[in-house]
């Protein structure tokens, strides 16, 4: 499912799913806060989920972030 996710989605989900703030990321990134914002809004959308929670148990199935 991995798949479905763009280069810069797949950055974004890594640090949405590690607790970065969206501030944060989008200093991280070189990205403002509202793409960064769009981003995790188009990841919830194309893997149907429905909080940062399911996000980050994506993440760590998906070997996307190690816990």
């Amino acid at each position: 499912m991995k798949n479905k996710l763009t280069k810069t989605q797949i950055k974004v989900l890594e640090k949405v799913a590690v607790g970065i703030p969206t501030k944060e990321i989008a200093a991280q990134l070189g990205i403002t806060e509202n793409t960064v914002s769009v981003h995790r809004s188009n990841i919830i959308k194309r893997l149907g989920i429905h909080n940062i929670a399911q996000l980050t148990i994506f993440a760590i199935k998906n070997g996307i972030i190690k816990i």
